[in-house]
């Protein structure tokens, strides 16, 4: 970049120099200088016959900047040259937020195209001290200028602003009227809630809807009466911006600010909203409906959940949520026979009312409809949390169906029935579906914190021994949610099974047993399979006992990475300091994610002792290595007294 005397003088002779390329090199590299001397030949090259000059020169000068930038192009604004002029203005709009008291003065100038200019250029660059000047030009001879200046200052200006820029709603030319609404609007004042609500009762629509918009920034909950009149007889249009200003304004405490009689001509504008022919999503009429609770809304909602994608989510939960909310059991009731979708709106809507009224008729419509709605039903049937549907629920487990198995199970679960424990521990004996298992373990997890808890730990137990691996490692998953030392035996089966997924499971699950599966969880780390030993030296790590200490150390020498590093990690978690010189030893003699693990866990336990060994990992040919032992460093090195373990 060029800085001294000699450098911008040559830069200034290229700047005339015959080549185009040279003089665009020398712009830019004036530009780069920050020099004052280049204002004025920049300025010039504004005219140069090359449009790459002029645009070199046009981002030296926005470059430069500053208020004598300002200065020199506000001559420009009249030049005769309408190339100039504009690129004067793409400056100006880049600079002028650096000298706006040298452009305040131009919303008086006598040239009208340069008054409109200055207010629009003040109200993209400008603050709230050109306000005062830009109110001043509300009241030009030219409506153009008008029109700007009420725009800038509903960008610029705050509520005192309110009253000047509301004298222009009775100007005599439409769009500037149509500026001062949307300025009002900006403003967001509730100082301009009367004047724009007197322009409610004109002639135009389109001032009515710009009207409308305009009081829907605001949000000033006292327009709710006047726009609820303008609802009987709205055309399309204007009747779904009130609509969608009259939602904004309260959300769903606008039903607060309704009486009955302006309830009912809300929900019939809703009504018809929802019934527009052109598609698209409606949610916020959709949840306004269920807001206003109108019962003729039933059927025009199931109508339109008819038209709806399956994965349209926020629609549908809109949808579910209003019918719900209107609460008109004989008509949804009615709609459970309807086409696909509209079915399906109807039953998830019974499901979230959970009325035990329904359940003769949803039990009765099971048999009819189609897969989606019978398994809603047996949703909306578990929601009733009634013992009395057990039985019924129960029959479903052998259902043909596995979703229905699955929400059977679910429902079953919920009810809380022990009736239910005998099948249920049937159903994991042979489901041959990982997610009706899943759900039935579920199920039997809740049931077990009632009285049927030594039954469902005695069912399980007995599953550890069924032939079927699928059923085995169900039975652990069960025994270990429910927890508890009744479990302990059988857990202590599954860690001897045959198949080692039945094992895996067994071994990361005995972590909840605490103390007690130390002994168990020490004897798997000798097991042949390497990802049963993983989960043991994972466990022992979680349950935290010193015990744990000694099998670790020696699971270090294990033929499989990854049990070393799992034994590693666990060793950190126990955060013994007898593991302190094996982890040190560790770095020396194996392998990358080994090394990883163990200059993490020497950081995490502050080994001061391994500071050094560490340090020269910090050139190891493997970015993770470095990595880790950085982190390990500022770990020890961070912790007054130089570490836990020395």
């Amino acid at each position: 970049m060029p800085t001294d005397t000699e450098a911008v003088s040559d830069l200034l002779t290229r700047l005339a120099d015959p080549e185009p390329s040279v003089r665009r090199e020398a712009a830019s590299l004036l530009g780069e200088s920050g020099d004052g001397r280049a204002l004025y030949p920049l300025v010039r090259a504004l005219r140069d016959g090359d449009r790459g000059v002029m645009q070199a020169a046009t981002d030296a000068l926005v470059q430069i900047g500053g208020e004598a930038v300002v200065y020199n192009l506000l001559p420009l604004l009249r030049d005769e040259d309408a190339a100039v002029r504009n690129m004067a203005v793409e400056i100006l709009q880049q600079t002028a937020a650096a000298a706006l008291f040298l452009m305040t003065p131009l919303v008086r100038d006598r040239d009208e195209d340069v008054r409109k200019f200055a207010v629009d250029l003040l109200g993209q660059v400008g603050n709230e001290s050109v306000v005062p000047d830009l109110i001043g030009a509300l009241g030009d001879a030219n409506a153009n200028v008008r029109a700007g200046a009420a725009e800038s200052v509903g960008k610029l200006g705050d509520g005192w602003a309110v009253a000047p820029v509301a004298v222009l709603l009775n100007d005599s030319e439409e769009w500037v009227v149509f500026s001062a609404i949307e300025a009002l609007g900006n403003l967001g004042s509730p100082e301009a809630v009367g004047p724009l609500t007197k322009l409610l009762s004109g002639d135009s629509e389109e001032v009515r809807f710009a009207v409308i918009e305009a009081l829907g920034k605001i949000a000033d909950e006292r327009m709710v009466g006047p726009l609820i009149d303008l609802l009987p007889g709205a055309e399309a249009v204007l009747r779904n911006t009130i609509i969608q200003a009259l939602i904004d304004l309260a959300g769903e405490r606008l039903t607060e600010k309704l009486n009955p009689q302006t309830t009912e001509v809300f929900a019939t504008g809703l009504l018809e909203a929802l019934g527009d022919p052109e598609p698209g999503p409606r949610t916020d009429v959709v949840k306004a409906i269920g807001w206003v609770r109108d019962p003729r809304a039933t059927i025009p909602l199931l109508g339109y959940a008819a038209t709806l994608a399956s994965d349209n989510e926020e629609e549908w939960e809109a949808v579910v949520g209003a019918l719900a909310d209107i609460n008109d059991r004989p008509a949804l009731e009615a709609g459970l026979d309807q086409a696909e979708n509209a079915g399906l709106a109807a039953a998830r809507a019974l499901t979230r009312i959970s009325d035990p009224a329904s359940v003769p008729v949803l039990r009765e419509a099971y048999g009819r409809v189609n897969r989606e709605v019978r398994l809603e039903i047996i949703r909306a049937i578990g929601g009733t949390k009634e013992r009395g549907q057990a039985p019924w629920l129960i029959s479903l487990i052998s259902d043909e169906l596995g979703h229905a198995r699955r929400e059977a199970a679910s429902a079953l679960g919920g009810i809380g029935d022990p009736a239910a424990v005998g099948p249920l521990l049937a159903l994991l004996d042979d489901e041959p579906y990982p997610d009706v298992r899943d759900r039935a373990v579920q199920a039997l997890v809740r049931l077990a914190s009632g009285e049927a808890r030594g039954e469902i730990v005695a069912g399980l137990d007995r599953l550890l021994l069924v032939p079927r691996v699928e059923s085995r490692l169900a039975a652990v998953k069960g025994l270990s949610k429910i927890g508890g030392q009744t479990g302990l035996a059988g857990m202590q089966s599954a860690v001897r099974d045959a198949d080692s997924k039945v094992r895996q499971a067994g071994a990361r699950a005995l972590k909840d047993y605490g103390a007690e599966a130390v002994d168990a969880l020490a004897g798997l780390l000798s097991d042949l399979d390497p990802e049963v030993r993983q989960a043991a030296a994972q466990s022992l790590g979680a349950i935290g006992d010193g015990r744990g200490v000694e099998p670790l150390l020696a699971a270090l020498r294990d033929e499989n990475l990854w049990v070393r590093c799992r034994a590693v990690e666990s060793l950190a978690e126990l955060g013994d300091g007898r593991a302190a010189s094996v982890l040190i030893d560790l770095l020396d003699r194996d392998t990358g994610p080994v090394v990883i693990a163990a200059a993490r866990a020497l950081g995490a336990l502050r080994v001061s002792a391994a500071k050094e060994k560490i340090r020269s990992l910090l050139e190891h040919e493997d970015y993770g290595v470095q990595e880790a032992a950085l982190q390990a460093l500022e770990q020890i090195e961070g912790t007054p007294g130089g570490g836990a373990w020395t």
